[in-house]
């Protein structure tokens, strides 16, 4: 699992600062930076707040005041950064240890109840993993799965971008938990739950205790609301519309975090996402037909050959291989 850390636009912040006001910085540099700082907004929050350490510190003012103007300069104007002045050069030499000690003490130990934590989750094709958050909430993530975090005193956010979560939430009335998936907003106290994000549809089931989920309608701009208790299930599609599922059966519904497919009268569409999100090999159906057909099986991902030999034997298909995807078409 790869995690991309808000540390480490806090440490890069602070490089940066130190290389803009130590002296004569050619256009590669320059531009380096305006970059960096255009690449997203936790690097020009990171660098504002490495700023103001300088600030505190007394050295200096009117050097940050050019370099924030700097921040929200286009990327194609790096003739601004020499603007800096030269004279603080030697103020810059005599005190740096000092602010950089100052921006440890006051970023980079904070704990989490002063200072936001905002981390990127990723996990790769094949790849599971599970992990405790600083609540002691537990979230376990499928094969190819991103989720967003955000924790500090106020708040506990998470966004899953893509693929499919478990998550275990710690019970706290004060910091409600949050999760956002495409049209789809999951709002708890402390649960367990799973979310799964596919291509079009959104799906949200509840393994104990209750969730509120909400959607925004696209066309309608309604906002639905529905409150959802142990074994209760809904899908959200790309409109944002709610339907309600049948009841789930826990075993099932868990059983992707065992490395197994377990599926009961699920159309095969369903299916052949779940085993191409789990390996490289890419299963593709030129048949709309095909994807409508029911399933009801259990396997796990060292079959995942064996199942769709015997699918395609049962039901009268061709299986091609065709620059590395497996079309699947009716005989």
């Amino acid at each position: 699992m790869r995690i991309e850390n808000s540390k480490n636009a806090e440490a890069k912040a602070t490089d940066w600062l130190v290389k803009l006001h130590a002296g004569a910085l050619d256009d590669a540099v320059k531009q380096d930076f305006a970059n960096w700082i255009g690449k997203s907004e936790s690097n020009k929050r990171a660098f504002l707040r490495a700023e103001k350490v300088w600030t505190i510190a007394g050295y200096a003012d009117q050097l940050i005041s050019t370099s924030s103007r700097l921040v929200n300069t286009s990327a194609g104007q790096p003739d601004r950064f020499n603007a800096i002045r030269e004279n603080w050069k030697t103020a810059l030499a005599a005190c740096f240890a000092l602010i950089a000690v100052a921006y440890s003490v006051m970023f980079l130990n904070k704990t989490h109840n002063e200072l936001p934590q905002s981390e990127m989750f990723t996990t790769a094709i094949g790849e599971t993993s599970t992990f405790t958050l600083m609540d002691n909430s537990v979230v376990t993530m499928d094969s190819n799965t991103r989720l967003a975090l955000v924790y500090d005193k106020d708040k506990r956010k998470a966004s899953l971008l893509k693929g499919r979560v478990k998550l275990l939430v710690t019970h706290d009335k004060q910091r409600p938990f949050e999760l956002t998936a495409g049209n789809a907003k999951v709002l708890v106290t402390g649960t367990e739950f799973i979310v799964r994000r596919g291509d079009a549809v959104t799906n949200i089931s509840v393994l104990s205790g209750k969730v509120n989920v909400s959607s925004h309608h696209k066309s309608t701009n309604v906002l639905a609301m529905k409150r959802l208790e142990q074994q209760e299930a809904v899908s959200i599609n790309a409109e944002g519309a709610i339907s309600e599922m049948p009841s789930i059966d826990l075993l099932r519904a868990t059983s992707w975090t065992r490395g197994r497919f377990h599926y009961q009268n699920t159309k095969f569409k369903e299916v052949l996402f779940d085993i191409n999100n789990a390996q490289n090999k890419h299963y593709v159906v030129f048949d709309s037909s095909i994807n409508e057909l029911i399933v009801s099986t259990d396997f796990s991902k060292e079959q995942i050959d064996a199942f769709i030999l015997g699918f395609a034997e049962v039901h009268n298909l061709s299986l091609n291989d065709n620059l590395g995807r497996i079309i699947i078409h009716r005989q």
